[in-house]
Protein backbone atom coordinates (compact mmCIF):
# COMPACT_ATOMS: atom_id res chain seq x y z
CA UNK A 1 0.00 0.00 0.00
CA UNK A 2 1.71 3.20 -1.07
CA UNK A 3 2.58 6.05 1.26
CA UNK A 4 3.14 10.12 0.67
CA UNK A 5 6.77 11.10 1.51
CA UNK A 6 7.58 12.02 5.26
CA UNK A 7 8.18 15.60 4.40
CA UNK A 8 4.61 15.96 2.87
CA UNK A 9 2.78 13.90 5.47
CA UNK A 10 4.70 16.38 8.08
CA UNK A 11 3.71 19.76 6.62
CA UNK A 12 0.09 18.91 6.49
CA UNK A 13 -0.61 17.03 9.39
CA UNK A 14 -1.90 19.42 11.52
CA UNK A 15 -4.26 21.46 8.65
CA UNK A 16 -5.66 18.34 6.77
CA UNK A 17 -8.47 17.98 8.92
CA UNK A 18 -9.28 21.47 8.28
CA UNK A 19 -9.03 21.31 5.09
CA UNK A 20 -11.49 18.35 4.66
CA UNK A 21 -13.77 20.37 6.17
CA UNK A 22 -13.60 23.39 3.94
CA UNK A 23 -13.96 20.81 0.51
CA UNK A 24 -17.38 19.97 2.81
CA UNK A 25 -17.92 23.42 3.09
CA UNK A 26 -17.33 24.06 -0.65
CA UNK A 27 -19.46 21.25 -1.84
CA UNK A 28 -22.24 22.88 -0.15
CA UNK A 29 -21.97 25.99 -1.90
CA UNK A 30 -21.56 24.85 -5.36
CA UNK A 31 -24.49 23.38 -7.68
CA UNK A 32 -23.81 20.86 -10.18
CA UNK A 33 -22.87 22.15 -13.64
CA UNK A 34 -20.12 22.08 -16.41
CA UNK A 35 -16.97 22.97 -15.09
CA UNK A 36 -14.33 25.21 -16.62
CA UNK A 37 -10.99 27.69 -15.89
CA UNK A 38 -9.87 30.66 -17.46
CA UNK A 39 -5.90 30.89 -16.75
CA UNK A 40 -5.84 34.20 -18.32
CA UNK A 41 -8.19 35.62 -16.27
CA UNK A 42 -7.38 33.33 -13.03
CA UNK A 43 -11.09 32.41 -13.24
CA UNK A 44 -13.00 29.36 -12.47
CA UNK A 45 -16.37 28.37 -13.23
CA UNK A 46 -18.80 25.88 -11.57
CA UNK A 47 -22.16 25.80 -13.15
CA UNK A 48 -23.19 29.00 -13.23
CA UNK A 49 -20.70 30.67 -10.50
CA UNK A 50 -17.51 32.06 -11.05
CA UNK A 51 -15.28 32.05 -8.43
CA UNK A 52 -11.80 35.01 -8.47
CA UNK A 53 -8.43 33.85 -7.77
CA UNK A 54 -8.63 30.72 -8.79
CA UNK A 55 -7.22 28.31 -11.72
CA UNK A 56 -5.93 24.59 -12.19
CA UNK A 57 -3.98 22.76 -9.95
CA UNK A 58 -2.64 20.13 -11.99
CA UNK A 59 -4.38 16.82 -14.03
CA UNK A 60 -3.83 13.37 -14.11
CA UNK A 61 -3.43 10.85 -16.50
CA UNK A 62 -4.23 7.29 -17.40
CA UNK A 63 -0.49 6.54 -16.53
CA UNK A 64 -1.31 7.18 -13.21
CA UNK A 65 0.79 10.77 -12.96
CA UNK A 66 0.13 13.88 -11.48
CA UNK A 67 1.45 16.98 -13.47
CA UNK A 68 1.57 20.19 -11.73
CA UNK A 69 -0.03 23.32 -13.73
CA UNK A 70 3.00 25.13 -12.65
CA UNK A 71 5.00 22.63 -14.54
CA UNK A 72 2.90 23.16 -17.98
CA UNK A 73 5.25 25.35 -20.39
CA UNK A 74 2.09 26.54 -22.18
CA UNK A 75 0.66 27.98 -19.05
CA UNK A 76 3.69 29.14 -17.50
CA UNK A 77 2.98 32.63 -15.57
CA UNK A 78 -0.61 32.69 -16.35
CA UNK A 79 -2.50 34.48 -13.22
CA UNK A 80 -4.42 31.73 -13.49
CA UNK A 81 -1.55 29.48 -12.11
CA UNK A 82 -0.26 31.56 -9.93
CA UNK A 83 -1.91 29.13 -6.71
CA UNK A 84 -0.04 26.14 -8.36
CA UNK A 85 3.58 27.84 -8.15
CA UNK A 86 2.70 28.98 -4.64
CA UNK A 87 2.58 25.51 -3.89
CA UNK A 88 5.65 24.66 -5.45
CA UNK A 89 7.45 27.16 -3.56
CA UNK A 90 5.64 26.06 -0.54
CA UNK A 91 7.40 22.76 -1.58
CA UNK A 92 11.05 24.49 -2.17
CA UNK A 93 10.90 26.00 1.80
CA UNK A 94 9.91 22.36 3.24
CA UNK A 95 11.76 19.95 0.79
CA UNK A 96 8.43 18.04 -0.50
CA UNK A 97 9.01 15.93 -3.19
CA UNK A 98 5.56 15.91 -4.01
CA UNK A 99 5.33 19.88 -4.38
CA UNK A 100 8.51 20.09 -6.01
CA UNK A 101 8.60 17.22 -8.82
CA UNK A 102 6.89 18.33 -12.16
CA UNK A 103 5.53 15.14 -12.09
CA UNK A 104 4.22 12.56 -9.71
CA UNK A 105 3.93 8.99 -10.08
CA UNK A 106 1.35 7.36 -8.39
CA UNK A 107 1.65 3.84 -9.51
CA UNK A 108 3.00 2.47 -6.19
CA UNK A 109 -0.76 3.29 -4.82
CA UNK A 110 -3.30 0.65 -4.27
CA UNK A 111 -5.80 3.19 -6.41
CA UNK A 112 -3.68 5.60 -8.14
CA UNK A 113 -7.30 8.04 -8.71
CA UNK A 114 -7.96 8.28 -4.74
CA UNK A 115 -4.32 9.05 -4.52
CA UNK A 116 -4.19 12.14 -6.84
CA UNK A 117 -7.65 13.07 -4.59
CA UNK A 118 -5.21 12.88 -1.70
CA UNK A 119 -2.76 14.43 -3.02
CA UNK A 120 -4.87 17.35 -4.48
CA UNK A 121 -6.88 17.81 -0.91
CA UNK A 122 -2.88 17.91 1.04
CA UNK A 123 -2.20 20.87 -1.44
CA UNK A 124 -5.30 22.69 -0.10
CA UNK A 125 -4.41 21.99 3.26
CA UNK A 126 -0.34 23.45 2.30
CA UNK A 127 -2.35 26.28 0.62
CA UNK A 128 -5.32 27.04 3.11
CA UNK A 129 -7.31 27.68 0.04
CA UNK A 130 -11.20 27.67 -0.38
CA UNK A 131 -11.96 25.28 -2.55
CA UNK A 132 -11.25 22.23 -4.47
CA UNK A 133 -12.99 20.68 -8.10
CA UNK A 134 -12.01 18.30 -10.75
CA UNK A 135 -13.61 17.31 -14.30
CA UNK A 136 -13.07 14.81 -16.64
CA UNK A 137 -11.19 16.10 -19.86
CA UNK A 138 -11.18 13.31 -21.73
CA UNK A 139 -10.52 9.18 -21.28
CA UNK A 140 -9.57 8.35 -17.35
CA UNK A 141 -8.15 11.65 -17.11
CA UNK A 142 -9.35 14.53 -14.92
CA UNK A 143 -7.95 18.57 -14.28
CA UNK A 144 -7.94 19.66 -10.71
CA UNK A 145 -9.14 22.91 -10.24
CA UNK A 146 -8.43 24.93 -6.83
CA UNK A 147 -10.15 27.70 -5.55
CA UNK A 148 -9.29 30.73 -3.34
CA UNK A 149 -12.09 33.25 -4.06
CA UNK A 150 -13.09 34.82 -0.85
CA UNK A 151 -16.72 34.97 -1.09
CA UNK A 152 -16.48 31.45 -0.30
CA UNK A 153 -17.32 30.80 3.67
CA UNK A 154 -13.85 29.31 5.38
CA UNK A 155 -14.11 25.97 7.63
CA UNK A 156 -14.89 26.71 11.09
CA UNK A 157 -11.88 24.30 11.96
CA UNK A 158 -11.96 23.25 15.60
CA UNK A 159 -15.19 21.02 16.06
CA UNK A 160 -16.06 20.96 12.61
CA UNK A 161 -12.70 19.41 11.61
CA UNK A 162 -12.55 17.09 14.47
CA UNK A 163 -14.69 14.72 12.62
CA UNK A 164 -11.94 14.62 9.88
CA UNK A 165 -9.07 13.73 12.70
CA UNK A 166 -9.78 9.77 11.89
CA UNK A 167 -9.92 9.81 8.02
CA UNK A 168 -6.98 12.44 8.09
CA UNK A 169 -4.84 10.25 10.06
CA UNK A 170 -5.60 7.41 7.69
CA UNK A 171 -4.61 9.43 4.73
CA UNK A 172 -1.74 10.26 6.22
CA UNK A 173 -0.71 7.09 7.40
CA UNK A 174 -1.45 5.28 4.46
CA UNK A 175 -4.31 2.97 5.71
CA UNK A 176 -7.08 4.35 4.54
CA UNK A 177 -9.56 1.44 3.52
CA UNK A 178 -10.24 0.85 0.13
CA UNK A 179 -14.16 0.81 -0.58
CA UNK A 180 -15.32 0.31 -4.05
CA UNK A 181 -18.59 2.53 -5.07
CA UNK A 182 -20.82 -0.25 -6.70
CA UNK A 183 -23.39 1.96 -7.75
CA UNK A 184 -26.93 2.56 -6.76
CA UNK A 185 -30.58 3.12 -8.16
CA UNK A 186 -31.10 6.69 -8.73
CA UNK A 187 -34.68 7.80 -7.09
CA UNK A 188 -37.48 7.90 -9.05
CA UNK A 189 -38.03 11.01 -11.49
CA UNK A 190 -34.24 11.79 -10.79
CA UNK A 191 -32.83 12.79 -14.25
CA UNK A 192 -31.31 9.86 -15.93
CA UNK A 193 -28.66 11.28 -18.03
CA UNK A 194 -27.87 10.44 -21.64
CA UNK A 195 -27.29 7.14 -21.45
CA UNK A 196 -29.77 5.45 -18.27
CA UNK A 197 -27.62 3.48 -15.81
CA UNK A 198 -29.65 0.47 -16.65
CA UNK A 199 -28.89 0.62 -20.14
CA UNK A 200 -25.05 1.96 -20.39
CA UNK A 201 -24.02 -1.54 -18.84
CA UNK A 202 -25.81 -3.43 -22.01
CA UNK A 203 -24.28 -1.51 -24.52
CA UNK A 204 -20.70 -1.32 -22.32
CA UNK A 205 -20.69 -5.15 -22.69
CA UNK A 206 -20.07 -5.40 -26.15
CA UNK A 207 -17.65 -2.46 -26.53
CA UNK A 208 -14.45 -3.82 -26.21
CA UNK A 209 -15.49 -6.73 -28.13
CA UNK A 210 -16.43 -4.87 -31.51
CA UNK A 211 -13.06 -2.48 -31.02
CA UNK A 212 -11.09 -5.91 -30.88
CA UNK A 213 -12.42 -6.05 -34.77
CA UNK A 214 -11.27 -2.97 -35.99
CA UNK A 215 -7.98 -4.75 -37.50
CA UNK A 216 -9.32 -8.40 -38.62
CA UNK A 217 -9.88 -7.02 -42.01
CA UNK A 218 -6.22 -6.18 -42.41
CA UNK A 219 -5.23 -8.99 -40.59
CA UNK A 220 -6.84 -11.32 -42.99
CA UNK A 221 -5.43 -9.62 -46.08
CA UNK A 222 -1.99 -8.98 -45.51
CA UNK A 223 -1.78 -7.38 -49.34
CA UNK A 224 -4.22 -4.84 -47.82
CA UNK A 225 -2.06 -3.76 -44.87
CA UNK A 226 1.29 -3.31 -46.72
CA UNK A 227 -0.26 -0.37 -48.60
CA UNK A 228 1.19 2.56 -47.78
CA UNK A 229 -2.05 4.91 -48.06
CA UNK A 230 -5.30 2.89 -47.80
CA UNK A 231 -8.89 5.14 -48.52
CA UNK A 232 -11.68 3.45 -47.26
CA UNK A 233 -14.35 3.88 -49.98
CA UNK A 234 -18.36 2.15 -49.37
CA UNK A 235 -20.85 1.88 -51.75
CA UNK A 236 -24.03 1.87 -49.60
CA UNK A 237 -26.61 0.96 -53.26
CA UNK A 238 -24.56 -2.54 -53.78
CA UNK A 239 -23.33 -2.68 -49.84
CA UNK A 240 -19.46 -3.57 -50.31
CA UNK A 241 -16.51 -2.10 -48.78
CA UNK A 242 -13.20 -1.21 -50.28
CA UNK A 243 -9.85 0.45 -50.58
CA UNK A 244 -9.33 2.92 -53.49
CA UNK A 245 -6.09 1.49 -53.78
CA UNK A 246 -7.66 -1.87 -54.16
CA UNK A 247 -10.95 -1.45 -55.98
CA UNK A 248 -10.87 -5.26 -57.11
CA UNK A 249 -11.08 -6.29 -53.30
CA UNK A 250 -14.82 -5.57 -52.20
CA UNK A 251 -16.05 -6.95 -48.89
CA UNK A 252 -19.85 -7.13 -48.06
CA UNK A 253 -20.36 -4.55 -45.20
CA UNK A 254 -23.81 -3.03 -43.73
CA UNK A 255 -24.27 0.55 -42.38
CA UNK A 256 -24.73 1.10 -38.99
CA UNK A 257 -25.40 4.89 -38.68
CA UNK A 258 -23.68 8.35 -39.68
CA UNK A 259 -21.73 10.59 -36.87
CA UNK A 260 -21.94 14.45 -38.13
CA UNK A 261 -20.22 16.17 -36.01
CA UNK A 262 -21.16 19.73 -36.84
CA UNK A 263 -24.75 19.27 -36.37
CA UNK A 264 -23.78 17.04 -33.13
CA UNK A 265 -26.09 14.21 -34.19
CA UNK A 266 -25.98 10.39 -34.80
CA UNK A 267 -28.15 9.07 -37.12
CA UNK A 268 -28.95 5.43 -37.68
CA UNK A 269 -29.11 3.63 -40.84
CA UNK A 270 -32.29 2.36 -42.32
CA UNK A 271 -30.05 -0.64 -43.91
CA UNK A 272 -32.09 -2.92 -41.85
CA UNK A 273 -28.84 -4.50 -39.83
CA UNK A 274 -29.90 -6.25 -37.31
CA UNK A 275 -27.45 -5.07 -34.82
CA UNK A 276 -28.58 -1.81 -35.20
CA UNK A 277 -32.49 -2.59 -34.35
CA UNK A 278 -30.95 -4.77 -31.39
CA UNK A 279 -29.73 -1.84 -30.07
CA UNK A 280 -32.52 0.38 -30.65
CA UNK A 281 -34.64 -2.00 -29.32
CA UNK A 282 -32.48 -1.99 -26.04
CA UNK A 283 -33.04 1.52 -25.72
CA UNK A 284 -36.49 1.80 -25.78
CA UNK A 285 -36.87 -1.42 -22.97
CA UNK A 286 -34.49 0.70 -20.51
CA UNK A 287 -36.41 4.08 -21.30
CA UNK A 288 -34.01 5.50 -23.69
CA UNK A 289 -36.43 6.64 -26.71
CA UNK A 290 -34.01 9.42 -27.87
CA UNK A 291 -31.42 6.66 -28.52
CA UNK A 292 -34.12 4.52 -30.39
CA UNK A 293 -34.82 7.23 -32.50
CA UNK A 294 -33.77 7.60 -36.04
CA UNK A 295 -31.42 10.85 -35.44
CA UNK A 296 -30.25 11.17 -32.46
CA UNK A 297 -28.94 14.54 -31.20
CA UNK A 298 -25.49 14.35 -29.50
CA UNK A 299 -25.39 17.84 -27.94
CA UNK A 300 -26.35 16.80 -23.99
CA UNK A 301 -23.74 13.51 -24.36
CA UNK A 302 -20.80 14.13 -22.08
CA UNK A 303 -18.31 13.27 -24.82
CA UNK A 304 -20.52 12.98 -28.31
CA UNK A 305 -17.97 11.82 -30.12
CA UNK A 306 -17.91 8.81 -26.98
CA UNK A 307 -21.58 8.25 -27.29
CA UNK A 308 -21.58 7.46 -31.27
CA UNK A 309 -19.02 5.45 -30.83
CA UNK A 310 -21.03 3.25 -27.86
CA UNK A 311 -23.84 3.44 -29.82
CA UNK A 312 -22.16 2.13 -33.08
CA UNK A 313 -20.24 -0.59 -31.51
CA UNK A 314 -22.64 -1.93 -29.46
CA UNK A 315 -24.49 -2.47 -32.88
CA UNK A 316 -21.64 -4.25 -34.71
CA UNK A 317 -21.21 -6.40 -31.77
CA UNK A 318 -24.68 -7.12 -31.68
CA UNK A 319 -24.78 -7.63 -35.40
CA UNK A 320 -21.79 -10.17 -35.05
CA UNK A 321 -19.33 -8.17 -37.44
CA UNK A 322 -16.28 -9.66 -38.33
CA UNK A 323 -15.21 -6.26 -38.26
CA UNK A 324 -16.16 -2.76 -36.78
CA UNK A 325 -14.87 0.30 -39.20
CA UNK A 326 -15.56 4.22 -40.24
CA UNK A 327 -15.51 6.03 -43.56
CA UNK A 328 -14.73 9.28 -42.91
CA UNK A 329 -17.25 11.16 -44.38
CA UNK A 330 -16.51 15.73 -44.62
CA UNK A 331 -18.47 15.99 -41.21
CA UNK A 332 -17.80 12.84 -39.35
CA UNK A 333 -18.09 9.24 -40.40
CA UNK A 334 -20.28 6.35 -42.15
CA UNK A 335 -19.54 3.43 -39.63
CA UNK A 336 -19.77 -0.03 -40.94
CA UNK A 337 -19.97 -4.16 -40.02
CA UNK A 338 -18.35 -6.01 -42.31
CA UNK A 339 -20.35 -9.49 -42.65
CA UNK A 340 -18.20 -10.68 -45.35
CA UNK A 341 -17.09 -14.33 -44.93
CA UNK A 342 -14.02 -13.90 -45.97
CA UNK A 343 -12.79 -12.41 -42.85
CA UNK A 344 -11.76 -14.47 -39.87
CA UNK A 345 -12.99 -13.81 -36.43
CA UNK A 346 -10.43 -13.63 -34.03
CA UNK A 347 -9.66 -14.36 -30.57
CA UNK A 348 -7.88 -12.78 -27.69
CA UNK A 349 -4.49 -13.18 -24.65
CA UNK A 350 -3.92 -11.68 -21.88
CA UNK A 351 -1.62 -9.09 -23.47
CA UNK A 352 -4.29 -8.27 -25.96
CA UNK A 353 -7.16 -8.32 -23.80
CA UNK A 354 -5.27 -5.87 -21.05
CA UNK A 355 -4.67 -3.59 -24.34
CA UNK A 356 -8.20 -3.29 -25.77
CA UNK A 357 -10.29 -2.84 -22.23
CA UNK A 358 -7.67 -0.12 -21.11
CA UNK A 359 -8.58 1.43 -24.51
CA UNK A 360 -12.12 0.74 -24.71
CA UNK A 361 -12.41 1.94 -20.83
CA UNK A 362 -10.84 5.32 -22.08
CA UNK A 363 -13.99 5.71 -24.35
CA UNK A 364 -16.28 4.35 -22.00
CA UNK A 365 -15.37 6.79 -18.94
CA UNK A 366 -16.57 10.02 -19.89
CA UNK A 367 -19.56 8.59 -20.64
CA UNK A 368 -20.16 6.94 -16.83
CA UNK A 369 -21.81 8.63 -13.78
CA UNK A 370 -20.70 7.67 -10.22
CA UNK A 371 -24.31 5.92 -9.91
CA UNK A 372 -23.38 3.31 -12.69
CA UNK A 373 -19.38 3.99 -13.29
CA UNK A 374 -19.24 0.48 -11.23
CA UNK A 375 -21.86 -1.58 -13.42
CA UNK A 376 -20.91 -0.35 -16.80
CA UNK A 377 -17.09 -1.23 -16.34
CA UNK A 378 -17.97 -4.68 -14.98
CA UNK A 379 -19.83 -5.37 -18.07
CA UNK A 380 -17.32 -4.16 -20.23
CA UNK A 381 -14.62 -6.47 -18.63
CA UNK A 382 -16.63 -9.16 -17.91
CA UNK A 383 -18.88 -8.72 -21.66
CA UNK A 384 -15.47 -9.31 -23.49
CA UNK A 385 -14.16 -12.08 -21.52
CA UNK A 386 -16.87 -14.22 -21.82
CA UNK A 387 -17.56 -13.23 -25.55
CA UNK A 388 -14.29 -15.24 -25.88
CA UNK A 389 -15.16 -17.84 -23.68
CA UNK A 390 -12.47 -17.12 -20.99
CA UNK A 391 -12.91 -19.27 -17.77
CA UNK A 392 -13.79 -16.50 -15.16
CA UNK A 393 -12.53 -15.33 -11.72
CA UNK A 394 -16.01 -13.49 -9.54
CA UNK A 395 -14.49 -14.22 -6.08
CA UNK A 396 -12.75 -11.11 -5.65
CA UNK A 397 -15.06 -9.01 -7.02
CA UNK A 398 -15.72 -6.01 -6.37
CA UNK A 399 -12.28 -5.35 -6.28
CA UNK A 400 -10.85 -7.22 -9.28
CA UNK A 401 -12.57 -9.20 -11.30
CA UNK A 402 -10.43 -12.34 -12.79
CA UNK A 403 -9.98 -14.84 -16.02
CA UNK A 404 -7.45 -17.57 -16.51
CA UNK A 405 -5.49 -17.97 -19.98
CA UNK A 406 -3.81 -20.97 -19.14
CA UNK A 407 -1.20 -20.42 -16.92
CA UNK A 408 -1.66 -17.01 -16.82
CA UNK A 409 -4.37 -15.11 -14.48
CA UNK A 410 -6.00 -11.77 -15.79
CA UNK A 411 -7.20 -9.23 -13.51
CA UNK A 412 -8.99 -5.90 -13.71
CA UNK A 413 -9.19 -3.83 -10.89
CA UNK A 414 -11.84 -0.72 -9.79
CA UNK A 415 -10.77 2.10 -8.05
CA UNK A 416 -13.13 3.79 -5.06
CA UNK A 417 -15.12 5.15 -7.40
CA UNK A 418 -15.75 2.22 -9.63
CA UNK A 419 -13.87 3.34 -12.57
CA UNK A 420 -11.64 0.22 -13.94
CA UNK A 421 -7.58 1.47 -12.91
CA UNK A 422 -5.26 -1.34 -13.68
CA UNK A 423 -5.17 -4.26 -16.50
CA UNK A 424 -2.14 -6.80 -15.77
CA UNK A 425 -1.38 -10.10 -15.79
CA UNK A 426 1.08 -12.80 -14.64
CA UNK A 427 1.47 -16.47 -13.78
CA UNK A 428 -1.28 -17.61 -11.82
CA UNK A 429 -0.54 -17.79 -7.79
CA UNK A 430 2.27 -14.71 -8.25
CA UNK A 431 -0.26 -11.20 -8.82
CA UNK A 432 -0.47 -9.72 -4.91
CA UNK A 433 -3.94 -9.52 -3.67
CA UNK A 434 -5.99 -6.00 -4.77
CA UNK A 435 -8.91 -6.77 -2.07
CA UNK A 436 -8.31 -5.10 1.53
Amino acid sequence: MGTFSTALTSLVREDLPKAMEQYEVFGRVIAPGHTRADAEAARVWVGERAFERSGQLGSFAEDATFMWAWAKSDMRGLPGVEISARLRDIGIRHQVPEFTESIVDLNHFEDPWLAADQLALMAVAALKARGLTRFNHGGRAYTYLIVDDASVPEATGGEGARKYDGPAAEILAGTAPRVVNTGWTVAPGSPQGFFPDALLPVLASGLAVAIGTTGNLLDAVPELAELPRRTPVWDSASRLFHYAEQPELTFTAMEIGHYDARSQQWEWSDSGFEGSTAVRAAAVEHGADHLAAQQVSLASAPREMNAAHTLSAAAAHRGNARCWLQVPTPTGYTSLALTDPRIPLTGTDPDHACSLLDHAANLLHPLTRPSNRYPAMRALVTGFLEHHGVAMLYIGEPYFTGALFGLYELRAEFGSEGGLIRMHYDLMGTLSSAMP
